[in-house]
Protein backbone atom coordinates (compact mmCIF):
# COMPACT_ATOMS: atom_id res chain seq x y z
CA UNK A 1 0.00 0.00 0.00
CA UNK A 2 3.08 2.42 0.83
CA UNK A 3 5.08 1.89 -2.64
CA UNK A 4 1.23 2.12 -4.14
CA UNK A 5 0.80 5.66 -2.52
CA UNK A 6 4.25 6.77 -3.32
CA UNK A 7 3.61 6.34 -7.09
CA UNK A 8 0.66 8.02 -6.83
CA UNK A 9 2.39 11.21 -5.23
CA UNK A 10 5.09 10.98 -7.57
CA UNK A 11 3.01 10.90 -10.83
CA UNK A 12 0.50 13.62 -9.12
CA UNK A 13 3.68 15.84 -8.51
CA UNK A 14 4.71 15.35 -12.42
CA UNK A 15 1.54 15.95 -13.54
CA UNK A 16 1.26 19.55 -11.29
CA UNK A 17 4.62 20.37 -12.35
CA UNK A 18 4.14 20.06 -16.10
CA UNK A 19 1.26 22.00 -15.38
CA UNK A 20 2.83 24.71 -14.23
CA UNK A 21 6.04 25.27 -16.40
CA UNK A 22 3.80 24.59 -19.61
CA UNK A 23 2.88 28.03 -21.50
CA UNK A 24 -0.01 27.52 -23.37
CA UNK A 25 -1.97 30.37 -24.04
CA UNK A 26 -4.89 31.43 -26.32
CA UNK A 27 -5.41 34.44 -27.96
CA UNK A 28 -8.58 36.58 -27.66
CA UNK A 29 -8.88 39.45 -30.51
CA UNK A 30 -10.83 42.88 -29.56
CA UNK A 31 -11.35 45.35 -32.23
CA UNK A 32 -10.72 48.76 -31.63
CA UNK A 33 -11.17 51.46 -34.47
CA UNK A 34 -9.36 55.12 -34.74
CA UNK A 35 -10.57 57.86 -36.59
CA UNK A 36 -8.12 60.18 -38.22
CA UNK A 37 -8.76 63.48 -39.81
CA UNK A 38 -5.92 64.41 -42.89
CA UNK A 39 -5.85 67.95 -43.92
CA UNK A 40 -5.13 68.31 -47.38
CA UNK A 41 -4.59 71.68 -49.08
CA UNK A 42 -4.65 72.14 -52.92
CA UNK A 43 -3.66 75.09 -54.72
CA UNK A 44 -4.89 76.11 -58.34
CA UNK A 45 -3.28 78.46 -60.34
CA UNK A 46 -6.00 78.88 -62.97
CA UNK A 47 -6.43 81.92 -65.31
CA UNK A 48 -8.24 81.34 -67.80
CA UNK A 49 -12.25 81.09 -67.37
CA UNK A 50 -14.40 78.91 -68.75
CA UNK A 51 -17.21 81.66 -69.67
CA UNK A 52 -17.33 84.92 -69.46
CA UNK A 53 -20.30 87.41 -70.20
CA UNK A 54 -21.29 90.64 -69.69
CA UNK A 55 -23.64 91.95 -67.06
CA UNK A 56 -25.07 94.39 -65.14
CA UNK A 57 -25.07 95.26 -61.35
CA UNK A 58 -25.88 97.61 -59.01
CA UNK A 59 -23.73 99.79 -57.20
CA UNK A 60 -24.26 102.66 -54.58
CA UNK A 61 -23.04 105.86 -55.30
CA UNK A 62 -22.78 108.98 -53.38
CA UNK A 63 -22.96 112.52 -54.97
CA UNK A 64 -22.16 116.00 -53.06
CA UNK A 65 -24.21 118.74 -54.22
CA UNK A 66 -22.95 120.87 -51.67
CA UNK A 67 -20.90 120.96 -48.02
CA UNK A 68 -24.17 119.70 -46.48
CA UNK A 69 -26.22 117.95 -49.38
CA UNK A 70 -25.06 114.25 -50.53
CA UNK A 71 -27.38 112.04 -52.65
CA UNK A 72 -27.10 108.67 -52.60
CA UNK A 73 -27.45 107.62 -56.32
CA UNK A 74 -28.00 103.30 -57.46
CA UNK A 75 -26.60 102.90 -60.72
CA UNK A 76 -26.25 100.00 -63.11
CA UNK A 77 -22.78 99.27 -64.10
CA UNK A 78 -21.64 96.52 -66.75
CA UNK A 79 -18.67 94.54 -65.97
CA UNK A 80 -17.70 91.09 -66.40
CA UNK A 81 -18.53 88.07 -65.23
CA UNK A 82 -16.06 85.11 -65.05
CA UNK A 83 -16.73 81.59 -64.75
CA UNK A 84 -14.31 79.44 -63.21
CA UNK A 85 -14.31 75.41 -63.15
CA UNK A 86 -11.24 73.70 -61.31
CA UNK A 87 -11.37 69.60 -60.51
CA UNK A 88 -9.87 68.29 -57.56
CA UNK A 89 -8.59 64.79 -55.91
CA UNK A 90 -11.97 64.72 -54.04
CA UNK A 91 -14.33 67.23 -55.71
CA UNK A 92 -14.97 70.08 -57.95
CA UNK A 93 -14.58 73.73 -57.54
CA UNK A 94 -17.18 76.43 -59.12
CA UNK A 95 -16.62 79.93 -58.97
CA UNK A 96 -18.15 83.45 -60.01
CA UNK A 97 -16.29 86.83 -60.18
CA UNK A 98 -17.88 89.88 -60.82
CA UNK A 99 -15.66 92.23 -61.43
CA UNK A 100 -13.93 94.75 -64.10
CA UNK A 101 -10.75 92.76 -64.99
CA UNK A 102 -9.05 89.95 -63.49
CA UNK A 103 -5.07 89.65 -63.17
CA UNK A 104 -4.94 86.66 -61.66
CA UNK A 105 -6.63 84.19 -59.65
CA UNK A 106 -5.32 81.94 -56.63
CA UNK A 107 -7.02 79.47 -54.98
CA UNK A 108 -6.52 77.37 -51.62
CA UNK A 109 -8.66 74.70 -50.72
CA UNK A 110 -8.24 73.03 -47.22
CA UNK A 111 -10.13 69.38 -46.60
CA UNK A 112 -10.19 67.04 -44.16
CA UNK A 113 -10.33 63.44 -45.21
CA UNK A 114 -11.36 61.02 -42.59
CA UNK A 115 -9.63 57.93 -42.41
CA UNK A 116 -10.88 54.66 -40.08
CA UNK A 117 -7.91 52.65 -38.68
CA UNK A 118 -8.42 49.18 -37.25
CA UNK A 119 -5.90 48.25 -34.36
CA UNK A 120 -6.53 44.46 -33.19
CA UNK A 121 -5.40 44.22 -29.70
CA UNK A 122 -4.85 40.14 -28.32
CA UNK A 123 -5.68 39.43 -24.64
CA UNK A 124 -3.90 36.15 -23.26
CA UNK A 125 -4.75 33.72 -21.11
CA UNK A 126 -2.56 31.56 -19.39
CA UNK A 127 -3.21 28.69 -17.65
CA UNK A 128 -2.90 29.50 -13.83
CA UNK A 129 -1.70 26.67 -10.71
CA UNK A 130 -3.29 27.71 -7.36
CA UNK A 131 -2.95 25.66 -4.11
CA UNK A 132 -5.26 25.73 -1.02
CA UNK A 133 -6.71 23.55 1.28
CA UNK A 134 -10.50 23.15 2.38
CA UNK A 135 -12.19 21.61 5.71
CA UNK A 136 -15.31 19.78 5.92
CA UNK A 137 -17.43 19.60 8.54
CA UNK A 138 -20.92 18.57 9.48
CA UNK A 139 -23.68 21.21 10.79
CA UNK A 140 -23.04 20.75 14.45
CA UNK A 141 -19.87 22.08 13.87
CA UNK A 142 -17.84 18.72 13.84
CA UNK A 143 -15.19 18.29 11.49
CA UNK A 144 -15.03 15.72 8.73
CA UNK A 145 -11.90 16.52 6.62
CA UNK A 146 -9.15 18.25 6.23
CA UNK A 147 -7.31 18.51 3.03
CA UNK A 148 -4.36 19.89 1.01
CA UNK A 149 -5.73 20.82 -2.42
CA UNK A 150 -3.90 22.09 -5.85
CA UNK A 151 -6.33 23.89 -8.44
CA UNK A 152 -5.53 24.02 -12.21
CA UNK A 153 -7.34 26.38 -14.08
CA UNK A 154 -7.13 25.81 -17.85
CA UNK A 155 -7.04 28.52 -20.44
CA UNK A 156 -9.52 29.87 -18.47
CA UNK A 157 -12.54 27.54 -19.76
CA UNK A 158 -12.58 25.10 -17.39
CA UNK A 159 -11.03 24.34 -13.55
CA UNK A 160 -9.81 21.02 -12.09
CA UNK A 161 -8.97 20.19 -8.73
CA UNK A 162 -7.60 17.70 -7.18
CA UNK A 163 -5.56 17.12 -3.31
CA UNK A 164 -4.98 14.91 -0.74
CA UNK A 165 -6.71 14.91 2.86
CA UNK A 166 -7.50 13.41 6.15
CA UNK A 167 -10.49 12.08 7.30
CA UNK A 168 -11.39 12.91 10.86
CA UNK A 169 -14.12 10.69 11.76
CA UNK A 170 -12.67 7.67 9.95
CA UNK A 171 -8.86 8.32 10.57
CA UNK A 172 -8.11 7.19 6.80
CA UNK A 173 -6.44 8.96 4.10
CA UNK A 174 -9.16 10.60 1.42
CA UNK A 175 -8.08 11.94 -1.94
CA UNK A 176 -10.30 14.90 -3.76
CA UNK A 177 -11.08 15.33 -7.05
CA UNK A 178 -13.14 17.94 -8.48
CA UNK A 179 -13.92 19.71 -12.06
CA UNK A 180 -15.81 22.44 -12.95
CA UNK A 181 -17.02 24.76 -16.22
CA UNK A 182 -16.94 27.89 -17.14
CA UNK A 183 -20.04 29.16 -18.27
Amino acid sequence: MGNRLNIILIVVIGILLWLYFSKEVVEKEVIKTEIKYDTIINTIDNTKPQKIKKVYIRLIDTIKESDTITKIVYKDKEVNQYKYKDSLENGIIESTILADNIYKRDVTLQTFNKTETTNITKTIFKSSLYFGGMITSDLDKSLNNASINVYYTHRNKFLLTGGLGYGMKTDKPTVNIGLAFKF
